[in-house]
């Protein structure tokens, strides 16, 4: 079973005094740039493949579900 990661920027906006507005960024694939000097990559989740390894492959499904993992456990 190979295993590959799924990263993820976060940015955390304050809208006013009891609501925030959280911003998901795809790091898969590519390079950090430092141009986005206000996110900082938190969360990095490893995720089952079965298949063999396939290069430019999109993860566009383990982004989401990581991106309603972490809703779900923010809203408790």
């Amino acid at each position: 079973m190979t295993q590959k990661h799924v990263k993820m920027s976060l940015q955390l906006y304050q809208v006013d005094y009891k609501s925030y507005l959280l911003d998901f960024k795809s790091l898969s694939g590519e390079k950090e740039e430092s141009d986005d000097e206000g996110a900082s990559p938190l969360a990095q989740t490893p995720v089952n493949q079965s298949a063999a390894p396939q290069p430019c492959s999109h993860h566009t499904m383990e982004f989401f579900e990581m991106c309603a993992a972490l809703i779900i456990q923010l809203a408790r």
